[in-house]
């Protein structure tokens, strides 16, 4: 018998409320657990205080209504939220990470890289050479990196329409 699963049945144990047969088991497992047998005395010290404690003395009618405005004027911690350039950052990075991994892929990047070397060192005949070799690859580029952009604009589009809806609140 685990402690996991011998922990819950103390109580249990304690008021004599368990089948004799898990009664055996727990006590056999409290015998051999120094854990649970010191978990089982810590609640038989519980068990004593709460027979002989006092009962309390009356308790007004207005008492939870006491409690709740208590409650509500305590000081109730604010959650610290990350703040929101931290999750866009980290979109953007992934999005155009993603889009240059799939344009290495391609191979769009050699051709793209090229074509700035050409530009440099070689005539324009070349240059038009390499812009032809890359046309086949830029329509997928572009729609890669189109479609980044409008998931970025409507992003930012959605997060200005909840502070605003926030600030009205």
């Amino acid at each position: 018998m685990r402690c996991s699963w011998c922990e819950p049945l103390l109580d249990g144990f304690l008021e004599n409320a368990l089948p004799p047969r898990r009664m055996r088991e727990v006590a056999a497992h409290v015998r051999r657990c120094r854990s649970c047998e010191a978990l089982l005395a810590e609640l038989r010290v519980i068990d004593a205080l709460l027979t002989t404690a006092s009962p309390p003395a009356a308790v007004g009618s207005d008492f939870t209504a006491a409690v709740v405005s208590a409650t509500a004027q305590a000081h109730q911690p604010q959650r610290r939220r990350p703040p929101l350039w931290i999750f866009l950052s980290l979109y953007l990075a992934l999005g155009w990470i993603t889009i240059g991994i799939l344009a290495l892929q391609g191979n769009i990047a050699g051709t793209v890289l090229s074509a700035g070397i050409a530009s440099t060192t070689r005539s324009v005949s070349e240059i038009g050479a390499v812009v032809a070799a890359l046309s086949p690859g830029t329509p997928v580029l572009a729609a890669l990196v189109s479609t980044v952009l409008l998931i970025d604009v409507a992003l930012v589009a959605l997060l200005l329409f909840l502070a605003r809806r926030r600030t009205q609140t």
